[in-house]
Parts: C-alpha cells; structure tokens; sequence
C-alpha cells in the first residue's frame, strides 16, 4: 500500500486564502514559513525585518522591527577607547547614539566620540590644600599625573602629593618698597615676611617689610611727627631744618614773599602782609585801596572815596556819587524831606520828597514844597458832607488843623467845625416880593428865626410877613393906581414911583435896588442884574465893602445871564486848551490834574511814557515818566529812557535779598548790573551778592544788626562811630518817611510808579497815601468824568448837560434828566406846570392868603390914619420929615422927589450898605414906631 503524499504550502511564495501575499514585502520585511505541512502548517508564516533591523512578528502578522545603531558605528567608540550604547533602538529614533567614556571619566558624546578629560585634582585637591598648596593636573587626558605645588610665588613641587619645601626671595615681590638709597635683603628663602629694607649708607639701619629710616624729612615724609599739610593749608613754605632719622620735631613753617614773620616749630606763622603797601593803581585813580584779609593775596580792592560809593577787587573802582550825601541831604533834612538819589550813575537827579500825607518833590535844587490840603485829606473835614466849603488858608504840612467851613452865601466860617450858616430866607423867597415890585428883607438871618422874612413897598407904604404886602400912596400919586402899578410890578423885579405927585404923565418904572438899569417913563424899566457885581443876599458880593466870593478865592466870578438870578459860577483859571472847572454860587476845586490835560497826557502816551502830576495845586510840574525797566523822567515833555537792568526782578532779588543796591552803570549795554555794598562798607559782585567788607567801628558790620534789617527788606546804615546809633533805612521803590534807632525804618511807596494799568485805560494814575497799600486809583482824563475806584480803572463817561437836549434826547436820559413840558429838559425829576390844568391847585390857596393880606392892610392903614389925625401930621409931612432926618437937611417937594428917585432907582453906590432903598425904609418904619410910642 503507497502511504499519503505529504504535501507541502509555501505560504509566503503561494496563493491562497491563508498565504502572506504581500504582507511582509509592503512592509519591506522578509517572509518566512517555517511550517510548511498543507494541512497542518497553515497560518504559520512570520515577517522577518530586514538587516540591520531585527525583529520576527507573530504568525500572519507584520514584524515591529527595531535598529541598534552601534551595530554599524560601534567602530568610532572602540577606536577611541569607548563604549557605543544606542538608548533608544526603534526604528524611528535614528541618530542618537552616543560614546561613553571609560570610568572613572564619566563623559559622553551623541554621534561622536566623547571628550573623555579628566581633572584629576577633583578628588585629590584637598590632599594638596591641607598643605597649604595647590594641586595641578597637566593633562586631563592621562591618569596619574596630577601634583602639588607651592603657592606663587613660592617654587616647590610633589608628585601626587604635597611638597616637601617651599621657597621663595620675598625681594622679587617687595624690592620696589625700598627706595632710592636702599637695598632689599630677604635673609630666609624658606620663611616668609622676613625681608628687610637696608639703608645702603649704614647696613645696620634696616627695617623689616617696610622702608628704612635711613633720613626723615618732616616736611615732605608722612610719620608721626610729621608737617603733613599744616604749611601747605595757610599758604606758607615748609623746612625740615635737620633732616637725620634721629633729628625730630624740628620743621618750621615760613610765610610766603612779601609777608613776614618769626618762624614757629611745627606749627603754621600768622602772617601779615598789606597788599595795599605796594598800591600804585588805587592811588593813581585817587582811590583808597583796601586789603580785607593780609593772609590772602589778590583781594585788594580799590575803593571810592566819600562821598562816592563803588568798589572793585583787583582794579580802580567805577565811582558813583551819591548826590544826597553831597547836595541833597542838608537840603532835604533842613526841610524835614528825604532825600533820593535814584541813579547814582547820573548827576543833578537828586530829588527832596515831601514826607508823608503830604505831596510834592522838588528837584534837584531847593527842598520841595510840600502841599498838605487838609481839606483833601482822608477822611475828609466834615465842610463837604454839610453842604459848605472847606478851606485850607496855608495848605503845608507844617500849619496844619487850620482849615474851616465856610457857608456858600457869606463868609461866615468855623474853624475846625461845620459853620453855623445864616439863613436868608430872602434867597428862597424874594420872587413872592419882586413880582409885586416890592424888596424881601430878612432882618433876623440867624438859623433858628425862620419864616420872619417880609415884603416891603419901596415907593408906597407897607409891609407884610411872609406875603407881598398892600402898599398905600398918597392920593394924588399916579402909582395908586392899579393898572399903572401893574405895567412895573408885570416886567417882573420893577416898581413904580411917581416923582411929583399931582403931576399926571410922570410916573416911572424903575428896576428894584438889586438891579442895574434905565428908569421907563410911563413904561418898564430896561434891568439887568449882574450877581458877580451887585450886592445882594444871594450874589457874589455880599457887602459893599468886600470882594466877591469869587475873587477872594483866587477865582473869576461869570454871570451867564444877567436877566436871572442864582446863576452865577465861581470859575477856576484855564489850564491849556481846558476850561477850568467851575461851581455854582461858591468857589470851585481848582486842584487840578494836568495829566487830564488831552495834549499832556498825549506827550506821554505818542512815545510810550506815563504823565504824572507830582501836585496837582501847582502848575507846569507834570512828567512823562519811562515805563520800569526804563528809567528816566523830563518835566513837561517826553523823557530820554534808557534801560536800568536793576529792575529786573532778577536782579532786584539777587541783590535786594542781599540786602545790598543793584547799579547800572552803563545802561547801554546789557548784564553789567552789579550788587554794591551800601557805604561805608565796600563790595561788588556782577549778577551776584558782594562780599561786603566793613569798617571796623561800622555797627553794620554786626550780621545780627544787618538782619534786623533784612527782615524787613531794608539795608542798614551806621552814620557815626556813635554806639548804638544804627538804623534801617527803605530799599527803592519805597522811600524812607521815619527812621528809628536800632530797627526797621517806616516806608512810603509810590503806587503810581511803574503802574501801568491807568495808562493802558486811558486814564491817569494818583496815590492818595504812600504810606497806605492798595489805595491808588485811575481818574478819568478831560472831557471825561467817573467815580474812581481804589486799585481800579475808572468808569469814565462824557457829562450829560440836561439844558441843551431836546425832548427825545432828555426821555433817552431819564436817570439824570426830566423833561417839563414848561421849561424844558433839566437835571433832576420832573415838576408840574406847562399844559397840566391841575398843577395850580396851590394858586387858589396864594389867592387867598393875597385877599386876607389886603383886609388885613386896609384895616391897619385906616388905623395909622387915624392915628397921624390925632397927632396933627399928615402924611406928606411924615415923608418931609423922614427924608429931612436921613438928609439931615432942609428941603423942598422937588429936592426931596429928586432925593428919593436917585435913592430908589439908581441904587447904592458901592460903598453903600447893601440895599439903601430897604435900609431908608427900615429906618423910616423905626421913627414912626418912636413918634407912636411918644404919643
């Protein structure tokens, strides 16, 4: 029997449902089928990985192959004696292995081989440093080698232990220690710090580490007992008179050519040396030279001699005079002023300025006349306040409480005090009497006797308290009649007179006593009134015998219409182009601003200059004055300004602050200002505080007086060598006003000076009171007018005069205007009158008391009538007999018809009593009242 045939199935070459295929080669692996039985060795093919991969997968399955590189590079470790590791042999971590270097190294390169060095010293360092020596190995690549050695510079070596010795010539080291003059000596190779310096002269004189004291100059070595610095610190020359080691404490210090003194052992001279001794340029320029310390050279200082103040280190000085101490001090203090010299630099600018409240300065030549108005003083007499005018006869500050009130109508004053004023109640009433052609009299004037003021006839009989009265005439008297009455008494302030009674066609009209005029035949007078002439209660001229208020004020009395009365002005002389200021029936204020003159101000203002007014009761004295940094001022015209740096503030602080004055003396050139020391002390420095140098019995040379001063921003002054006798004076711009001994000065400053918000308005600046801050202020300038305010511009307006606007342009100024449909526009509120039927309610009222008046008179005269009856006198012959006692004379009808119309129209001449006409009938009413009394 033939057995079975075995059959066999390659299944990584075969076909088949169990074969690899392309399982193994897609992976780039090898197929294997160890088993090939068709029956039994199914499924049993593996995938092998390719060389020098390795690695067999797990039946049908792909190999996980890996790749140990040192199987191809372990060649380059072993060439160099190391060991190739892969640490990581997956296929894909390619490239990372490395070279290990044999123990003890411990190194190690990736792709290359290992820096295998080894420093031996590492481990065996400490057997060298427990000897105090280091350990060295020459080559790290080769073991066994390392040694130790001796510290450099010491020479010694051991191999693989410390050296047995160290050596070393210390004088390698040291040998530059010694100096000139010595050797070095190192006696022990073997020991260190014993090496000697050894003077070369003397082998015995050595010192150990350190130079030898061969010689010792104590002026130039250091050592104990040493000069070090002691010459050299004051400016002197150092000698070591014996300069052997064993010659000590011997030096001297000598003071420097030309200064001399005995020399002192170890310690510095005191030397003296003037440099002034050797002055050939202070003396040439007639100055003093001053040396202020002896002990330093270069700081002699030429300095001006009195009474000129400069000073200059090194070089002649540039004097300045002080004109005050020359020219201005005697005169001012003589006159109780101060005297300034603002620009030392120039001459004859010395000004005496009046001590405060009062103004004024005078320039360079006599004291100023200083102005003292009390009446414009603050607070002002109470003259204003009252309604009456203050006056001041003598207005300077050395007679003063001596101004008064005096009443606007008269001359009644009262000194100090607000006057007791008469009252004429003729001013108010005098139309009631004048409108009836009869005279108002006022016998009792005094302020507590009103509404005694009466009307009395000037050519009939009567009079009547507080209303005209009803005049009786004569019946064959032409003026008994109404209607011709009527034509005088109608043309207003005229009465009618009839010169020969019984005559028909003769009467007159004649204008009453207060006015100037031609008598109308049988019509009215032609009357004017002048009140700057006439004598009158309410005109200028209040007696024959004295000037008119006007005129006894230094004024002009104008009358601008003669057919009114109360109109008449006091008026202030013209300044310029500019009417003076006027005021209504008393003196005006005639001080007067002439910076507020338009062509002034004008001169001032075209080139950049501020007006000042330094008095406004004198004339011609305005300025124009430079604008700060400017300097410089010209009296009625413009000024030559040149540029003063010292008021710049920085200058003025740098200086000030120092307590010192700021000069520049070329104004023509810029950062030449200098702080000078105030004299006697002398200084100066050029933008800087001066270092000030006092003479010896100068007590401003004490710093404690001089702050006293500072303090208070003044400088201090020392006139003698009196103690005690020092005192502070003010720094410009403030002026000395008192001074005190031994503490701050009282200043006054100028507000108006430098201040240029008035001019920048238009306006000009005044300041009441230098001795009170904040207190200036602007005043509008000519036509202008406003209320000033203190520190501000004032509100200026053109004046509204209400007498010449129309109705439309009085309505557009109701706040100072009325309009009165009678009389027009005027100041104030309106009255009634003009169309207004209701406005003469009061008319009806006067009527009345008119009728009750004339009852009254008729009954009184029927009464005197029969009381001349019963006395056998009529009454022809009581005018006869009144005219004879005032003529004192005998006379006819005709002579005293004459007498009595010269009397009554021509007026008073004017040596008269005010109003001959009142004064006759006065006295006619005082006889009938004795010739009474007697019966």
């Amino acid at each position: 029997m033939q057995a079975a045939a075995v059959c066999e199935l390659d299944e990584c070459t075969a076909q088949c449902a169990t074969c690899a295929g392309w399982t193994c080669s897609d992976a780039g692996q090898e197929c294997r089928d160890a088993d090939k039985d068709a029956v039994t060795g199914l499924n049993t093919w593996v995938c092998v990985c390719a060389a020098p991969r390795v690695g067999v997968s797990a039946p049908t399955k792909v190999a996980v192959c890996t790749l140990d590189e040192c199987l191809s590079h372990a060649g380059t470790c072993t060439a160099a004696g190391q060991t190739c590791f892969d640490p990581d042999i997956a296929v894909a971590a390619l490239g990372d292995w490395e070279c290990r270097c044999a123990p003890p190294a411990a190194q190690s390169a990736t792709g290359q081989a290992a820096d295998c060095s080894h420093d031996e010293c590492g481990p065996n360092g400490a057997t060298c440093a427990a000897a105090g020596q280091d350990c060295v190995d020459g080559d790290h690549r080769t073991l066994g080698d390392w040694t130790c050695q001796c510290h450099s510079p010491w020479d010694g070596v051991g191999k693989q232990a410390p050296a047995s010795m160290c050596t070393h010539d210390e004088c390698e080291s040291f040998g530059a220690v010694c100096p000139d003059g010595q050797d070095c000596a190192d006696g022990s190779h073997e020991d260190a710090g014993d090496w000697a310096c050894v003077c070369k002269n003397d082998a015995a004189v050595n010192a150990t580490g350190a130079p030898a004291l061969c010689e010792v100059d104590e002026c130039a070595d250091a050592c104990a007992t040493c000069a070090g610095s002691t010459c050299d610190d004051a400016g002197q020359t150092c000698t070591d008179m014996d300069t052997k080691a064993a010659s000590l404490r011997d030096w001297v210090c000598a003071c420097p050519p030309p200064t001399s003194a005995v020399p002192a052992v170890t310690s510095a001279q005191h030397c003296f040396y003037d440099e002034c001794d050797d002055d050939a340029v202070c003396g040439a320029a007639g100055q003093e030279c001053v040396d202020g310390n002896w002990n330093v050279n270069g700081d002699w200082a030429c300095r001006c001699r009195h009474p000129e103040t400069g000073n200059a280190t090194g070089a002649a000085a540039a004097c300045a005079l002080d004109e005050c101490e020359t020219l201005g001090k005697t005169t001012c203090e003589a006159a109780g002023q101060t005297c300034e010299d603002a620009d030392a630099a120039q001459s004859n600018d010395w000004v005496c300025r009046c001590p405060s409240p009062s103004v004024n300065f005078g320039i360079t030549a006599p004291a100023a006349t200083c102005a003292l108005d009390e009446c414009q003083a603050v607070p002002a007499p109470p003259c204003v306040a009252a309604g009456q005018l203050c006056v001041d006869p003598a207005p300077s500050p050395t007679s003063t409480d001596d101004w008064w009130c005096q009443c606007p109508l008269d001359a009644t004053r009262e000194f100090g005090a607000v006057a007791a004023c008469p009252v004429d109640e003729c001013a108010e009433h005098a139309a009631v009497c004048t409108a009836h052609g009869q005279l108002c009299t006022d016998t009792n004037r005094s302020p507590g006797a009103l509404g005694d003021w009466a009307c009395e006839c000037v050519s009939g009989v009567g009079s009547q308290v507080a209303a005209p009265a009803a005049c009786t005439y004569p019946a064959d008297d032409e003026c008994s009649e109404p209607s011709i009455r009527n034509v005088c008494t109608d043309a207003g302030s005229q009465y009618c007179i009839d010169p020969v009674p019984g005559v028909d066609g003769n009467w007159e009209c004649h204008c009453l006593t207060l006015n100037a005029g031609v008598a109308g035949l049988m019509a009215p007078a032609a009357c004017v009134l002048n009140e700057c002439v006439a004598v009158c209660p309410t005109c200028a001229r209040r007696a024959n015998d004295a000037a008119n208020v006007c005129a006894a004020a230094g004024q002009t009395c104008r009358d601008p219409n003669v057919d009114s009365t109360g109109d008449w002005v006091c008026a202030c002389a013209s300044v310029g182009d500019m009417e003076g200021a006027t005021a209504p029936t008393g003196p005006a204020d005639c001080s007067f601003d002439e910076c507020t003159v338009p062509a002034n101000a004008a001169v001032c203002a075209t080139v950049g200059q501020a007006c000042v007014d330094a008095s406004e009761s004198t004339r011609n004295d305005w300025r124009c004055t430079c604008v700060a940094p400017m300097t410089g001022f010209a009296v009625a015209s413009s000024a030559s300004c040149a540029t003063d740096e010292c008021l710049l503030d920085v200058a003025k602080a740098t200086c000030g602050d120092a307590g010192q004055r700021c000069i520049d003396a070329s104004k023509a050139t810029s950062d030449d200002w200098q702080c000078v020391c105030h004299y006697p002390a002398v200084g100066q420095a050029v933008q800087q505080p001066a270092a000030c140098t006092y003479p010896a019995t100068d007590e401003c040379g004490d710093a404690g007086n001089r702050a006293v001063c500072a303090a208070a921003g003044q400088i201090c002054h020392d006139d003698s060598a009196e103690v005690g006798n020092w005192h502070c004076t003010c720094t410009a711009p403030t002026f000395t006003t008192a001074t005190h001994p031994r503490a701050a000065a009282e200043c006054g400053v100028d507000e108006c000076v430098g201040n240029t918000v008035c001019s920048a308005g238009g306006q000009v600046c005044r300041d009441n009171d230098t001795t009170v801050e904040g207190d200036w202020m602007c005043r509008c300038v000519a036509p202008e007018e406003g209320d000033a305010v203190a520190g501000a511009l004032a509100e200026c307006a053109v004046p509204v005069d209400c007498a010449v606007l129309a109705e439309s342009e009085c309505l557009a100024h109701t706040d100072i205007c009325a309009w009165n449909n009678g009389t027009g526009c005027a100041f104030g509120a309106a009255v009634l009158g003009g169309d207004d039927d209701g406005g003469c309610w009061w008319c009806w009222i006067l009527v009345l008391l008119l009728v009750l008046c004339c009852c009254c008179c008729i009954v009184a005269v029927l009464f005197l009538m029969r009381v001349r009856k019963a006395a056998g006198e009529t009454e022809d012959s009581k005018w006869t007999a009144h005219f004879e006692y005032e003529a004192g004379k005998e006379m006819d009808e005709k002579e005293r018809s004459e007498f009595s119309r010269s009397c009554l129209s021509e007026g008073p001449p004017d040596s008269a009593a005010p109003s001959l006409a009142a004064s006759l009938l006065f006295d006619y009413e005082h006889e009938e009242r004795e010739a009474l009394s007697e019966l």
